[in-house]
């Protein structure tokens, strides 16, 4: 699918190509950095310098954290000091609205309450303001220039609230970061082999259209990362969602597992970040996995 621009002051078009588009012939990046306990889910946003928000767990899962780290540049921050934004929460996605830091993430528990936290500084102390019921889980919140309305991508569904087997892709918008928030439903009315699982939903606005990616495992247990156009009057999507990024480095194959996921797009620099998911067997809090991008 494409879209004509009309070029300012001149009463002509150019076709812009959509951005699953230019994605599919963009070249992905070696891997980033490492981390100690790796990058897990997290998210990334610009406002002059790079902030990174991410996930870690210790070797029993029983501690949950979310850090923060600022650099300049992308690659700054490797070596970037490292501050514990919030303890007792994962799965952080992030917005800054003038000086204050929204942050959105869950904990393990079987509710999977939405719990959103504000901060005058992104290393915290991040104070929790309200939060998302509704079996609604690992949010992805963006603001929307087109309606001024903030939109959250989750992953939810029917039955036991942590059986993946259920989880599927979502939207959901509010006219405050406060809420209330009202559901759109679900964003594919049928899966394709490679999302038998849906998860990590993340909404994107870039050039009037709406994206929406995501993670898929298929049923031998690889996992992907892909990408379909989103119709703003129905919010489902046009197609079935395409693959831009699979596990097929060996730093995206360690501990066994054949998984990319944790999809972010950053518009600052059209870049498509993703992280290696390190799965669920074994010691896998311990696997030392990093992170790359599509640009």
């Amino acid at each position: 699918m494409q879209q004509r621009l009309l070029l300012a002051g001149q009463g002509s078009s150019v076709v812009v190509p959509s951005l699953i588009t230019r994605l599919q012939g963009g070249t992905v990046a070696s891997e980033l950095f490492t981390l100690p306990n790796g990058i897990n889910e997290f998210d990334i946003l610009y406002d002059g310098d790079y902030h990174l928000f991410y996930s870690t767990y210790n070797n029993d899962g029983a501690t949950l954290k979310t850090h923060h780290r600022q650099a300049s540049t992308v690659a700054g921050l490797s070596s970037a000091s490292d501050a514990v934004a919030l303890a007792g929460k994962v799965v952080p996605t992030v917005i800054k609205v003038g000086t204050t830091w929204h942050m959105w993430c869950n904990d393990f528990t079987s509710t999977r309450t939405t719990f959103h936290y504000t901060a005058s500084s992104p290393d915290g102390p991040f104070t929790l303001s309200d939060t998302v019921s509704g079996s609604k889980g690992d949010p992805h919140v963006r603001y929307r220039d087109f309606d001024g309305r903030w939109y959250m991508a989750y992953i939810g569904g029917s039955g036991p609230t942590m059986d993946p087997s259920n989880w599927r892709c979502g939207l959901m918008w509010a006219s405050d970061p406060a809420g209330p928030w009202t559901d759109l439903g679900f964003t594919f009315t049928s899966k394709a082999a490679w999302y038998n699982l849906e998860t990590d939903a993340a909404v994107i606005f870039v050039e009037g259209r709406v994206y929406m990616a995501l993670a898929g495992l298929d049923v031998s247990d690889v996992q992907c990362c892909g990408m379909a156009e989103v119709d703003p009057s129905t919010w489902q999507a046009t197609a079935d969602a395409v693959i831009l990024v699979s596990p097929t480095e060996a730093w995206e194959q360690r501990n066994g597992a054949h998984r990319v996921f944790n999809p972010v797009f950053e518009p600052q620099d059209q870049r498509f970040y993703f992280s290696h998911n390190p799965g669920y067997a074994g010691a896998w809090y311990s696997v030392t996995t990093g992170w790359s991008y599509l640009a």
